[in-house]
């Protein structure tokens, strides 16, 4: 699955649910897709997801986590990421707002 063009406020969560068959292993990850970013010691361009408890901490989290109950239902939460990077190394993963900046423009990121 691969879910691009992302438009959605970071105060509306948009979270993701689908059935799989129970068993299933997931490696979920968000990419910035090619020849918009690149990789250097400040930025990254991927991120991988990690597992949590519960699909609640999923919609609360800050969109780089996911949880897979015992009957293979995986939940998601969409975030939209600047076009230019996925995070910022020293900080980590952080859901962005209006008011985060860009990459090398100290102005909001461009969405």
């Amino acid at each position: 699955l691969n879910v691009t063009q992302v438009e959605v406020d970071p105060t509306s969560p948009l979270v993701l649910g689908i059935q799989y068959p129970a068993g299933t292993s997931f490696t979920v990850t968000a990419t910035v897709p090619g020849g918009w970013c690149t990789d250097d010691q400040n930025y990254g361009c991927s991120e991988s997801f990690s597992a949590i408890g519960t699909a609640a901490e999923v919609r609360s989290s800050e969109g780089n986590r996911f949880h897979v109950d015992g009957t293979g239902f995986l939940t998601v939460r969409i975030v939209q990421a600047p076009k230019n990077y996925a995070y910022k190394k020293p900080e980590g993963w952080q859901l962005i707002d209006y008011s985060t900046p860009g990459k090398g423009t100290g102005r909001r990121s461009s969405w």
